[in-house]
């Protein structure tokens, strides 16, 4: 009688006859899974991808966010000119006007970074644009110099609450640093750029300047506060901290770093300051024009070439970024001292551009830097204070300019605090070569 091969089974069991000496896990490897595991893997997929999506639309929906409040800040720029014939204010008052949001803003970055560590990213960005919206309502009812002070106080909690709450939110939905700092640096700079761009061409070209423009602000921010609502918390309960406003602080290790690699911004905020603040009235008299878009063009090329060259040259280094731009800024400094005293608005334009361009990336290998330097539980508070002492530059700036107009003119004003930041600028780009041989 032939010897079977195989192990006695009983003939009702149904199951799989396992050949003798043949490792059980073989025969499992060429057994189907159930249909559960299967559903269950397509779930898993499914879910995974949902995720993915859910993070790559709330990383959208706060970069333009980001975009969207920073649009706001400088839309008044091309309006400062109608608002001083409407409500007859100085010089003086203009650049105070400008520099008021500076007082709520550096207060909001450190009240707002903690909170967004405390609280989450979410809630501190609705409050952000919330309050933006706020701004938005005070200008259109403006009838006096007080509504202007006011309103800019507003500006300033409002984009003091996103810059750090945003900045940390874009680092934890992303996957790249160095590319979130390009769109964290895109989205300030193009946001900025954005603002007198469109309030300028509006009220030039179109009906009522000191109206439309704030309507269609209001409009960008609809699909701002969706977004946001809708949104992905990037920080998980698990990893949030008690709330405590802070003063000032800076990163755990590597301060002297974080110092330097914060200068190299600040003095971009420095020149965009003058572009921003003085640069139109400065061109009234040199072109003796009225127009408005012509006298806000050198703002809006200065302010829109800084994203242009974030996005042509972001596979720089951090360090290449921050020299070069620094450099290219120094010459678009030097080009407008240059081209105002002769007259020259197109080479004024070219320097614009060139200023503009380098502010934008200095402003980028500082981002690349500054992301290196801050650990994670420290994001939300190091990032108010590193833009804290931004806008603390921008403010400083504009200033000076209003308060050395009234004894030197308005001209001798602007060109020595050119002069000034062009020598700041060298020091800095010296400091960065230094220490980026053992450092960066």
């Amino acid at each position: 009688m032939e010897v079977s091969k195989y192990k006695d089974q009983p003939e009702d069991s149904g199951a799989q006859t396992q050949p003798d000496g043949l490792p059980p896990l073989c025969c499992a490897a060429t057994t189907p899974a159930p249909a559960s595991w299967e559903m269950g893997h397509r779930l898993s997929n499914l879910l995974h991808l949902k995720g993915h999506f859910a993070r790559r639309g709330s990383y959208f929906a706060v970069a333009y966010t980001m975009t969207a409040v920073a649009i706001g800040l400088n839309l008044l720029t091309p309006l400062y000119g109608i608002y001083r014939q409407k409500f007859a204010f100085s010089a003086l008052t203009l650049t105070l006007i400008f520099a008021t949001y500076i007082v709520t803003i550096i207060p909001s970055m450190l009240i707002f970074g903690p909170l967004s560590d405390a609280i989450g990213r979410r809630r501190v960005l609705i409050i952000s644009v919330l309050t933006a919206a706020f701004a938005a309502l005070l200008l259109l009812l403006a009838s006096s110099t007080p509504w202007l002070f006011a309103a800019r106080i507003v500006q300033g909690i409002a984009q003091g609450a996103i810059s750090g709450a945003a900045s940390a939110a874009l680092i934890e939905l992303g996957s790249d640093l160095k590319k979130t700092a390009l769109v964290i640096g895109m989205t300030v700079t193009g946001g900025i750029a954005l603002g007198p761009i469109i309030s300028g061409l509006l009220a030039q070209y179109a009906p009522a300047p000191l109206t439309l423009c704030f309507l269609v602000y209001l409009v960008l921010l609809i699909p701002a506060l969706l977004g946001i609502l809708l949104m992905a918390e990037s920080l998980p309960p698990a990893e949030r901290r008690a709330f405590h406003p802070h003063r000032p602080s800076l990163p755990t290790n590597g301060k002297q770093d974080f110092l330097i690699s914060t200068a190299i911004a600040a003095f971009g905020f420095a020149a965009s300051a003058l572009f921003l603040s003085v640069i139109p009235s400065f061109l009234v008299s040199l072109l003796h024009t009225s127009n408005i878009a012509l006298l806000t063009a050198p703002v809006g090329m200065f302010l829109a070439a800084g994203p242009l060259v974030q996005l042509v040259l972001h596979n720089l280094s951090a360090r290449r970024s921050a020299v070069i731009g620094l450099l290219l800024e120094t010459i678009g400094l030097l080009g407008t001292l240059y081209t105002t005293s002769i007259g020259s608005l197109p080479w004024l334009l070219v320097a614009a551009v060139i200023g503009g361009g380098g502010a934008g990336l200095a402003y980028l290998g500082s981002l690349s830097l500054i992301n290196q330097l801050i650990p994670k539980e420290q994001r939300g508070d190091v990032f108010g204070t590193y833009y804290a002492l931004n806008y603390l530059s921008l403010g400083v700036t504009s200033i000076l300019v209003g308060l050395l107009t009234a004894p030197l003119g308005l001209t001798t004003a602007v060109r020595g605090v050119s002069a000034a930041i062009v020598v700041l600028c060298l020091l800095t780009v010296l400091a960065v070569t230094r220490l980026s041989r053992v450092h960066f």
